[in-house]
């Protein structure tokens, strides 16, 4: 039934069943209707800029995204960008917890998480990778390498960019310019011909990349 694609509203309801059922102690109280938009953001399979203040629980709603995506296996090939390599892989061990210790998630979906390869394994570039339920994920540092990032035959077709940017990005020209140019030349060519970004973010500057790619749609 979650499989089953409606609109993008009536999949809304259904990702926020999931998180109920699924995930009770990360959302615990009525879904306020900004985490619907966000929902509905990493949901459509366009590219989505979006901003909110610090605590709005941006991260909370991109875990439970994740793992409705790899319970339902509705992406192949998953990328989380956070300021540092360690934020991306607590964040997404958050979510391997949830397939290894979660009751209910292992009655529906058995045991999900799988071991990347020992060649995958002895690859610096791939720490960070998890298996789960059949859907590759990477945690990764936004200043960290992009481009070139394979599963099987697949390239990445979801890289979502979770308050990536910090002050050193957006404290002179040059740093802004940086920072777009590894959007536009590493991350956009690193997607699959079907995939899409989700950036999500506080405006740290009215020239930082997520304002500039905000102005851009």
């Amino acid at each position: 039934w979650f499989k089953l694609q409606g609109n993008h509203n009536d999949m809304v309801d259904k990702v926020i069943i999931w998180f109920r059922f699924f995930m009770p102690d990360y959302f615990r109280n009525k879904t306020p209707e900004f985490h619907r938009d966000l929902i509905k953001a990493l949901i459509k399979n366009n590219n989505s800029f979006i901003a909110a203040p610090r605590g709005f629980s941006k991260t909370t709603i991109i875990q439970g995204m994740i793992a409705f995506f790899c319970a339902n296996q509705l992406k192949k090939f998953i990328v989380l960008l956070e300021k540092s390599f360690t934020e991306a892989s607590e964040v997404l061990d958050a979510v391997r917890t949830e397939f290894v210790d979660n009751i209910a998630i292992k009655m529906v979906y058995g045991v999900a998480v799988g071991k990347i390869s020992n060649s995958d394994a002895k690859d610096k570039d791939a720490q960070g990778d998890m298996i789960i339920n059949g859907v590759r994920i990477r945690g990764k540092g936004f200043d960290s390498p992009i481009r070139g990032m394979k599963y099987r035959a697949y390239r990445p077709d979801c890289i979502i960019l979770d308050d990536i940017e910090t002050d050193e990005h957006i404290n002179s020209p040059e740093q802004r310019q940086k920072a777009l140019n590894k959007y536009n030349k590493a991350i956009v060519p690193a997607l699959a011909l079907d995939g899409s970004v989700k950036m999500f973010g506080t405006i740290l500057h009215f020239d930082s990349l997520l304002n500039n790619l905000i102005e851009y749609i």
